[in-house]
């Protein structure tokens, strides 16, 4: 019989050779990416290990961006928080492209939805930013919008700090800083802490209209 050490390694790699294949999506995600969706994959299975044994594992339990689409999303949904795959399927139950834009709220408190319509700009004119408070998943609903996606950093001290507003800071650019394009039906989840620069242009500024749910820390135990 397998020891119970050597079924956690076989499901490190498989939970990770899934998470690597994020890019079957269809996100145009460069290289280092790729790693960071290999990070996302320990992360989740040190959370399943830490449900299953009851124990605690501050370093790999800490979130880690996740990127999909509403196609699917569900055959990666066991490595997602219960409370993420709510809010996914709250989007998926309502029609965004019906909504004006504005702050509608879901189905739970400490969960709302807003719709935005914005014009993506040179990366030079944009700032990265991160959440203390909320997780974001940021849903292109029609135009493509380029990200800079960043892991936490607590030596990058903000610029500007809104937390106790608006729940919301801006960092100077990180030095581990990588850009994806998402599409239509695409979408990000960034965890508090998580640096994201949204509204890049993929080319020319062009309109993007976006869905982007937010959800209390508390609803994932954070």
């Amino acid at each position: 019989m397998q020891s119970g050490c050597f079924q956690h390694y076989r499901e490190t790699a498989r939970i990770a050779y899934a998470t690597w294949r994020t890019r079957d999506a269809g996100a145009n995600m460069s290289q280092p990416a790729w790693t960071w969706a290999l990070i996302h994959g320990m992360a989740a299975l040190a959370s399943r290990l830490a449900r299953r044994h009851n124990v605690r594992f501050p370093l790999l339990t800490a979130a880690a961006m996740f990127l999909s689409d509403l196609s699917s999303w569900r055959k990666r949904a066991a490595v997602l928080p219960a409370a993420i795959v709510r809010a996914l399927e709250a989007l998926e139950r309502r029609d965004l492209d019906a909504l004006e834009p504005g702050r509608y709220p879901l189905d739970e408190e400490g969960m709302f939805l807003l719709i935005q319509q914005v014009t993506t700009q040179a990366e030079a004119a944009t700032r990265p930013e991160a959440h203390r408070d909320h997780t974001d998943i940021q849903l292109v609903l029609s135009g493509l919008e380029r990200f800079g996606i960043a892991p936490p950093d607590p030596a990058l001290q903000p610029v500007q700090e809104m937390f106790e507003v608006r729940d919301i800071a801006f960092y100077p650019t990180p030095r581990h800083e990588w850009f994806v394009d998402l599409a239509p039906g695409q979408f990000a989840i960034f965890y508090p802490g998580d640096l994201h620069r949204p509204c890049v242009a993929a080319g020319e500024a062009a309109p993007v209209r976006k869905a982007v749910v937010k959800l209390h820390r508390r609803l994932l135990g954070l």
